[in-house]
């Protein structure tokens, strides 16, 4: 496969049906990490700096899912010396989800804005990566970019300044801040507390730990809404084995039972999915 320069559309039931043999084969410790090293090693340096792959295996700031490569996927940013294995990754299922999850959040963020449009609306978007969900917002909503108000903390200096630059426009509306989500803390309150890409790397006592923090960050009649991974798919295996990109799958009955665990009102939960069935969105009206 990488030395016919990568699958095409005729090759992926058989590359996804190879990746699952290997996850088995790892799995059962019939493939060590050491032979995994083998298989990295085919990639030489010029794929690895150009492609969607090298970039996440290479992880240039420290960390798996980071805001260039998440915004290479909303872009479909095909590198054209390799376009097999880009087209085969970011055209992915997966990766189709992730663009779904832009288009909930600006559609969740309109109808918001439009039930309340005498009202400011004040926004927490935890782990806003390159905010081009905003941008896109912003761009195409006159009535958010009249009412709403958004506060963005994220990890990674990088991203923020790559946000700062692509939301420029509506920097009287939309503000940054560097902070780690396990020391922040904030006395403000919001009308919705948005992270959609942020849980899937929680174990279940992290992610309710820091839902249950969403949640105090909430005002009365407040709106919280996590995105969580929900489908066991092909790219999970390509993503764990090739990218060591970890993520944690969680059903709607998962996200419900931790919901509850947080603090939330059963009664209060509803869960919401994208059109491609890969993402649940976990909704909390506190």
């Amino acid at each position: 496969m990488i030395q016919k320069g990568g699958p095409e559309p005729q090759d992926y039931r058989l590359f996804d049906n190879m990746l699952e043999e290997l996850a088995t084969a790892v799995e059962s410790k019939e493939v060590s990490k050491n032979d995994l090293q083998e298989i990295y090693n085919l990639f030489d340096d010029d794929f690895m700096q150009k492609t969607a792959h090298g970039h996440s295996f290479r992880k240039p700031f420290g960390y798996a899912g980071d805001f260039m490569i998440i915004d290479r996927v909303y872009q479909i940013d095909i590198h054209p010396e390799y376009k097999n294995w880009d087209k085969y990754i970011l055209n992915h299922r997966t990766c189709e989800g992730i663009r779904n999850r832009k288009e909930y959040f600006k559609n969740t963020l309109k109808k918001i804005c439009l039930d309340n449009k005498s009202s400011k609306i004040e926004l927490l978007n935890v782990a806003s990566g390159p905010a081009r969900d905003l941008q896109e917002l912003y761009a195409s909503s006159p009535i958010a970019t009249k009412n709403l108000n958004t506060l963005c903390i994220d990890h990674d200096p990088k991203a923020i300044d790559f946000a700062t630059q692509l939301t420029s426009e509506f920097k009287s509306q939309i503000s940054f801040e560097r902070a780690n989500i396990y020391k922040y803390e904030t006395l403000e309150k919001y009308d919705v507390v948005w992270s959609s890409g942020l849980f899937d790397y929680f174990d279940d006592t992290a992610f309710v730990q820091i839902l249950n923090k969403l949640i105090n960050w909430g005002k009365p009649n407040s709106e919280i809404i996590i995105g969580n991974i929900c489908s066991a798919h092909s790219l999970k295996n390509y993503m764990e084995l090739l990218w060591e990109w970890p993520l944690h799958i969680r059903s709607s009955k998962d996200l419900i039972k931790l919901a509850i665990e947080a603090g939330a009102e059963p009664k209060n939960v509803k869960i919401g999915i994208e059109g491609a069935g890969i993402f649940l969105f976990l909704h909390i009206h506190k």
